[in-house]
């Protein structure tokens, strides 16, 4: 059985967790549930996708611009 102290003590040393998704109800949810239900500190980003007016194509700048920096810190980061 793990020490309640240890367990608190590990807890405490925890960073702010970032979680990022699209601004859609989708897989990004169960995620951001399960760190509100742990306690643990996060943060989450919502990346929107506009339409663009001059090409009429979908616009995911927003996501495609931070994607390289983010992929420096952790070569998993994508979004489906």
């Amino acid at each position: 059985m793990a020490d309640k102290n240890t367990s608190e003590n590990k807890r405490q040393k925890v960073e702010n967790f970032t979680t990022g998704y699209w601004s859609i109800k989708g897989l990004g949810a169960p995620l951001r549930m399960m760190l509100c239900w742990s306690g643990l500190p996060f943060s989450s980003i919502c990346y929107d996708v506009s339409m663009d007016s001059s090409t009429g194509k979908l616009d995911a700048s927003c996501w495609f611009a931070p994607k390289k920096g983010l992929k420096r810190e952790n070569p998993f980061a994508n979004l489906p």
